[in-house]
C-alpha cells in the first residue's frame, strides 16, 4: 500500500492490516500530485508475479482477482487480463451501463476476438489498439491484472511528467505487443466525483492528447493508412476540446496555439473558427 499523503485515516487502517497480515506493507510518502510517482514506487517493491492496481477511491468486486487468475492458469500466452467497470458516483451509487458497453466495445473487438469461454475473449491486438486510439480509453486502471515480467520489460512504467493519462501511454505499450484477454463483466467499481484528479477543473486537460501524440509517434507500421487517419482525427478533435476548454478560461492565447496544432493534425472548420473568436 503507498499511503501518497492522505490526510484521512488510511494510514491508521493499512497499518492495522499489515500487523494483522505480514504480506501487508505500508510504504509512507509526501503527496506526489500525481498517480504515476506513487505506482511507480509501488512497483519498485511488488514481489509477485502479477501486479493489480487500485486507487483508494475505487472499489474490487469480490472474486475479481480469483476470476483474473483462472484465465493465466488457463492461457500461458496471456500477458495482461482485464474487464468491464461500474461507474458510481461519490456516494457509491451506481450508474445504469457499464463504462466499455456504450462505447461499443463488444460491437468493435470482441467480434474480432478469439472466444475462449461464455464470458472470456483473446483480442485481436491491433483492433483492441484501434479501439483505444480511436473511442475510449479503455482499460481503467482497476481493471487490469499483468504479468510482472512483462511489465518488467519496459523501460518506464507510468511516465511522471503526465499528471493524467499515465496509466493510458503504459496499455497502449502493452496492448500492442498482444497476449491481451478480456472478461466480459464489470469487475470493479470507478468512482466519479469532482474532486478526483481525472475530472477537477483546473487539471491538465492537454495530458490525454499528450498520450495519443506519444503513442501515435511510436507506432508509425502498426496501424493501416485508414487507421492512421482515423487517429490523426481523433488526436485534431481533443486538441480542439484543448482549445475550445482555454477560450473559455479566457486563455485566448493558449487557444489559438491548440486550434492551430488542431489543424496540423486534420484540417477541420471547427479549429479556425476557435481561432477567429480567440
Amino acid at each position: 500500500v503507498i499511503n501518497d499523503g492522505s490526510t484521512d485515516g488510511t494510514l491508521d487502517i493499512v497499518k492495522t492490516k499489515a500487523e494483522m497480515d505480514s504480506r501487508v506493507k505500508v510504504v509512507s510518502q509526501a503527496n506526489s500530485g500525481k498517480p504515476s510517482i506513487a505506482r511507480n514506487r509501488g512497483l519498485k517493491f511488488a514481489k509477485g508475479q502479477y501486479i493489480a492496481f487500485l486507487d483508494g477511491d475505487d472499489v474490487y468486486e469480490t472474486g475479481k482477482l480469483e476470476k483474473m487468475l483462472s484465465v493465466f492458469e488457463s492461457q500461458p500466452g496471456v500477458d495482461m487480463v482485464f474487464h468491464d467497470v461500474c461507474l458510481m458516483d461519490s456516494t457509491g451509487v451506481r450508474k445504469a451501463s457499464s463504462y466499455l458497453e456504450p462505447a461499443g466495445f463488444a460491437e468493435s473487438v470482441l467480434t474480432k476476438s478469439q472466444q475462449i469461454n461464455h464470458e472470456t475473449f483473446l483480442c485481436d491486438p491491433k483492433e483492441l489498439f484501434f479501439f483505444m486510439c480511436t473511442k475510449v480509453t479503455t482499460i481503467h486502471t482497476s481493471t487490469p491484472l499483468i504479468r510482472k515480467k512483462r511489465l518488467d520489460c519496459e523501460n518506464v512504467f507510468f511516465p511522471e511528467d503526465l499528471t493524467i493519462a499515465e496509466d493510458l501511454d503504459l496499455f497502449f505499450r502493452l496492448v500492442k505487443t498482444g497476449g491481451i484477454a478480456y472478461i466480459n463483466k464489470s469487475l470493479s467499481l470507478y468512482r466519479v466525483y469532482p474532486q478526483s484528479v481525472t475530472h477537477r477543473p483546473d487539471r491538465n486537460v492537454f495530458d490525454p492528447v499528450s498520450s495519443l501524440i506519444r503513442n501515435y509517434r511510436r507506432t508509425p507500421d502498426f496501424l493501416s493508412s485508414y487507421q492512421r487517419k482515423t487517429y490523426r482525427q481523433r488526436i485534431a478533435h481533443d486538441l480542439y476540446n484543448v482549445a475550445y476548454n482555454c477560450n473559455k478560461q479566457g486563455r485566448h492565447k493558449d487557444s489559438i496555439l491548440f486550434s492551430l496544432r488542431s489543424l496540423r493534425w486534420s484540417f477541420k472548420m471547427a479549429p479556425v473558427k476557435e481561432v477567429v473568436k480567440a
